[in-house]
């Protein structure tokens, strides 16, 4: 425990160190405009319908991959009880990625004839922005 501590505080130390040297970090954003007409409003709850369940299956790929690491620190915990010396934790970074579902939300929102407009907006190291 001790040990994934400190390398997830220096891995944690090493992206601020080089962020720090970074300019201006920016996001992207979306204004929609819903589609006219009542068929265009079906049309985007289904689109809200695919995105949710887009979401869900990547909620579940997560709670796998959760639990594959608790598994694999078990079996690391009985090699080390066991005495081995050549015990490895095999685990994975567990993270939900959203953004193909929103991409992809996005895009029926478009196919169903609405308007999908992106802009930047800064969210780090934004300081004084020159004109």
């Amino acid at each position: 425990m001790q040990r994934m501590s400190c390398r997830m505080l220096v891995s944690a130390w090493l992206l601020a160190v080089l962020l720090t040297g970074c300019g201006p970090m920016y996001e992207t954003r979306y204004n929609l405009t819903p589609p006219p007409g009542e068929m265009g409003r079906v049309c985007v709850n289904q689109c809200d319908q695919i995105r949710l369940q887009c979401m869900q299956g990547e909620d579940l790929r997560v709670q796998n991959c959760e639990t594959q690491n608790r598994l694999a620190r078990i079996e690391y915990e009985q090699c080390k009880a066991r005495g081995s010396s050549d015990c490895y934790e095999d685990t994975s970074w567990c993270n939900a990625e959203y953004e193909p579902c929103e991409g992809q939300f996005r895009l029926c929102y478009q196919n169903c004839g609405g308007r999908v407009e992106g802009y930047q907006v800064c969210v780090f190291n934004c300081g004084e922005q020159k004109k």
